[in-house]
């Protein structure tokens, strides 16, 4: 009964640094200012992400779902793509600065982590469709 109560407490301590984090992320991507947004759009987005993440935890089956789906997204991202991007976007990036060794393993790269991370998506979304 005590690990019960234990979880129960973690799990409701947790939620709120969490979803602040979140929220002020969210509202940095959309260009949002936390200190001069109204609060009925504030009130909104809050329930939204609150009612948003209630329905995840009603009806993802499996945390292995959210593992796969976040591993082939992220894994795809921060390890193939975002690198490639750096490097394309970091500035002074032509055939003619970069060689073409490094120009053509840049974009092989970037395609790489392009398609491991659809197929790693498609992939987790294949296990939850059929039942694996």
């Amino acid at each position: 009964m005590a690990a019960y109560v234990g979880v129960m407490v973690k799990l409701c301590a947790s939620y709120p640094p969490v979803t602040m984090a979140t929220r002020n992320s969210l509202y940095q991507c959309f260009g949002w200012d936390p200190d001069a947004l109204p609060f009925w759009k504030h009130c909104i987005f809050v329930v939204g992400l609150a009612v948003a993440s209630l329905l995840c935890g009603l009806f993802i089956p499996n945390i292995n779902t959210v593992f796969g789906l976040i591993g082939a997204l992220c894994g795809g991202i921060s390890g193939f793509i975002l690198p490639a991007l750096l490097i394309m976007y970091g500035g002074n990036w032509s055939l003619r600065s970069a060689g073409f060794m490094h120009y053509t393993l840049t974009y092989l790269l970037l395609i790489a982590g392009v398609t491991m991370a659809v197929f790693g998506t498609c992939a987790t979304i294949y296990s939850v469709v059929s039942g694996d």
